[in-house]
């Protein structure tokens, strides 16, 4: 229901107010193929502006509450961004203690991690990424501290999942 109000909201704006949507107004969600190789795929959504804001960005990973059903969603159900802040070009994304409830395991956790920093790293802006839950800074279940990732880090992450499924699939 949010969803559909959400895309209806947008498209009166664009409607009554003439907007024309440029290429670079189109921001990605990223999710995981439903397959067994669990490759990175993404879902367009339009974003209007041509200009990265916090606004933005929380609406962005808002839009994780709502399940593709082609795709793996690693954002556990009741997950909500509470804000977004960006200094000196460092996110910080403040989520409510529901993203801690998944029984999933490192590599579930690996996942979740990945598919939030893979859509912050499409703006150019953003050099790290930090996570809060409730304002605080937390250990994620498997012992993942998000504290300032960068495309680095995400690069490693990436790279360190090709190879493990590389090894299970053998």
């Amino acid at each position: 229901m949010k969803k559909s109000c959400t895309i209806f909201l947008i498209l009166s704006y664009i409607l009554n107010n003439n907007v024309i949507v440029n290429a670079q107004d189109f921001y990605k969600i990223y999710y995981l193929e439903n397959t067994f190789e669990e490759s990175l795929t993404f879902d367009e959504y339009i974003i209007l502006g041509d200009y990265m804001d916090e606004y933005k960005i929380k609406l962005l990973l808002e839009t994780y509450l709502y399940n593709s059903e082609n795709s793996i969603n690693y954002i556990p159900e009741g997950t909500r961004v509470l804000n977004t802040k960006i200094i000196n070009n460092n996110l910080f994304i403040n989520f409510n203690k529901n993203i801690e409830n998944y029984g999933g395991g490192n590599h579930y956790e690996t996942n979740l991690i990945r598919q939030i920093l893979h859509t912050c790293f499409q703006f150019k802006e953003i050099q790290s990424v930090t996570f809060l839950i409730e304002n605080k800074f937390k250990v994620l279940p498997e012992g993942n501290l998000v504290f300032k990732y960068s495309r680095e880090d995400l690069e490693i992450m990436d790279y360190n999942q090709n190879i493990h499924l590389k090894e299970r699939n053998n």
